[in-house]
């Protein structure tokens, strides 16, 4: 029986391939996904237990430049390109096509066709991507489109991108190739795979640099303690010919390590302490994903170059926002964004006793006394606003180079409390209510994402469908609207989703919706009068966009009246 290895260079095609495979039960088929080096290195370990190699792209063609075995190239098809087209047809923002000759000619052949007008771009070498993809960003691209090398180079550069996917019927082309060669081929392969897991466990470690901070020496260590050694030589200036000794907090381990740099290179000892006191359930540290390769609202506008901008000047940052806007989010690309500081959350709601408070800002094992790290603050209300003071004091006081991040929904007591520390940047997530311009492209990117999710091949929204979908309130922002459409594309079996579908779906959003307005009365709570009416007038001018002439006449005063009540 002919065995067959596929290598998909991203997870959907893999899906296909198991599809198609399914109807051809004369051949042997195993799937595996990993693209570039990943793919190649699992085509060398596996390549003896196969007679052939089908991938796609890029990978294709890097597994022939080393594998013995025959390699069969799924190509991307004139049908692949017209569905992507389909897809973005709502998307109102910039948008390009990105690739080589062979992917853009056939992309300006249906823009000609369809009498469409496409931004196409054709490269040469994928070594300009990185520089193009800057450029695009800078004339306000917010998504590109191309194969996978170009979706994961966008992704990295926090720019919106979807991927152009082979479909069902360029994966049965390239089987029936497969087929058609592998009948004439007759090899025999013995399946040999030896894991061996070895773990050294050691009192301590001992690890060398050279003098270019290359290990050179680590004996049975583990990659946690060669990861720790290799992030104090990123981060820490070790003095020439001294031995020092210091305590470094990673991964909720305390470890002790002495360090010696020499004309030769860098000289380590680690021996592991014991685990940082996490203070009940007050403090945990974040651990970031390699790579974040999904789209998000947030992408597109310019929240992200401001986060960025913010995290680089090392201000302090208060993110505001309602539920479902994207807190939770930005807590997620911090640590993608932040990959050599140490980043810790502290739940500012977590119920620990007042000895255990005050012990987190005394205790030597704190992680409060982590250098130039990022906390990230949640849990904060009203309630915890004394101990909020407690932290900003300690914050105020002392001068540990980190950097603090407060996520909380709108609240102008707690805002005024954290503002009376230093270097305050307040970054407001908008309401997918105050986001229609944008809400077309978002939902676009959505669809895209959940189709590669759930392996569907939805392209969008009827026309009145979709301007439902827009008019909508959305209580529960972009969480309530991920989810609806969610649900639509796995209830949908057209490729467009109808106006009923969305009206039946919105009826039930509905009612499980009930603006919840318990936490804006508790806002007026001993306050007087005057106080309570220039809350409501602050919360109007930020819905006007500090228009007063338009809040006066929503409220029914002078303008004159506002600046007074203001004063």
């Amino acid at each position: 029986m002919l065995k067959v290895m596929s290598i998909s260079p991203y997870k959907n095609l893999q899906l296909q391939f198991e599809k198609v495979h399914a109807e051809h039960g004369n051949i042997y088929f195993e799937n595996f996904v990993g693209d570039l080096e990943k793919g190649v290195k699992i085509a060398l370990e596996k390549e003896k237990q196969f007679d052939l190699i089908i991938s796609r792209g890029g990978t294709a063609q890097e597994i022939r430049k080393v594998s013995s075995l025959p390699v069969i190239e799924v190509e991307i098809s004139i049908l692949d390109i017209l569905r992507i087209i389909k897809l973005v047809d709502g998307y109102n923002q910039k948008y390009t096509f990105i690739g080589f000759s062979n992917i853009t000619r056939q992309v300006k052949i249906l823009s000609e066709i369809l009498n469409k007008n496409i931004d196409i771009v054709t490269i040469k070498s994928r070594k300009d991507l990185d520089y193009l993809i800057e450029s695009l960003k800078r004339e306000g691209y917010s998504l590109v489109i191309g194969d996978y090398v170009t979706y994961k180079t966008a992704h990295a550069k926090r720019l919106n991108s979807i991927l152009i996917e082979s479909g069902i019927e360029s994966v049965e082309t390239a089987i029936n190739n497969a087929l058609e060669i592998g009948n004439n081929l007759q090899k025999l392969r013995v399946k040999s795979e030896v894991l061996q897991e070895v773990q050294g466990k050691l009192s301590f470690s001992i690890l060398i640099f050279n003098k270019k901070k290359n290990l050179i020496y680590s004996g049975d260590t583990n990659d946690k303690i060669i990861n720790l050694a290799k992030s104090i030589l990123s981060r820490k200036k070790l003095p020439k010919n001294e031995k020092i000794i210091f305590y470094e907090h990673y991964y909720g381990i305390i470890y002790t390590v002495a360090a010696i740099n020499d004309n030769n290179g860098y000289y380590f000892t680690i021996t592991k302490s014991g685990p940082v006191p996490t203070f009940g359930i007050l403090f945990e540290p974040v651990v970031g994903r390699e790579k974040i390769n999904k789209n998000s609202a947030l992408l597109v506008g310019d929240t992200i170059d401001i986060l960025k901008k913010n995290l680089k000047n090392k201000n302090n940052i208060v993110v505001i926002g309602e539920n479902g806007t994207g807190k939770e989010s930005i807590k997620e690309i911090i640590p993608s964004l932040e990959k050599k500081r140490k980043i810790w959350m502290l739940h500012m709601d977590a119920k620990v006793s007042d000895n255990m408070w005050f012990n987190f800002f005394e205790s030597i094992d704190s992680p409060i006394y982590e250098y130039s790290a990022i906390f990230l603050v949640d849990g904060i209300t009203e309630k915890n606003i004394e101990r909020l003071n407690d932290l900003l004091y300690y914050i105020r006081k002392h001068n540990l180079d980190s950097q603090w991040i407060f996520f909380m929904r709108k609240n102008t007591i707690i805002i005024d409390t954290i503002n009376s520390i230093e270097n305050v940047y307040q970054l407001e997530l908008k309401e997918v209510r105050n986001r229609k311009s944008e809400l077309s492209a978002i939902i676009s990117l959505y669809i895209y994402e959940i189709n590669k999710k759930l392996g569907t091949s939805v392209l969008g929204f009827d026309i009145d469908a979709m301007d439902e979908m827009i008019n909508y309130d959305w209580p529960g922002n972009f969480r309530q609207l991920k989810k609806v459409i969610r649900i639509l594309v796995s209830k949908t079996r057209s490729v467009f989703i109808s106006l009923n579908a969305v009206k039946e779906q919105l009826r039930l959003e509905q009612s499980l919706y009930t603006k919840n307005y318990d936490e804006d009365i508790n806002l007026f709570k001993g306050k007087t009068l005057s106080e309570i009416q220039k809350l409501i007038i602050q919360e109007k001018l930020k819905e006007n966009n500090g228009n007063r002439s338009k809040t006066a006449e929503q409220l029914g005063i002078s303008r004159s009246k506002i600046w007074r009540m203001l004063k």
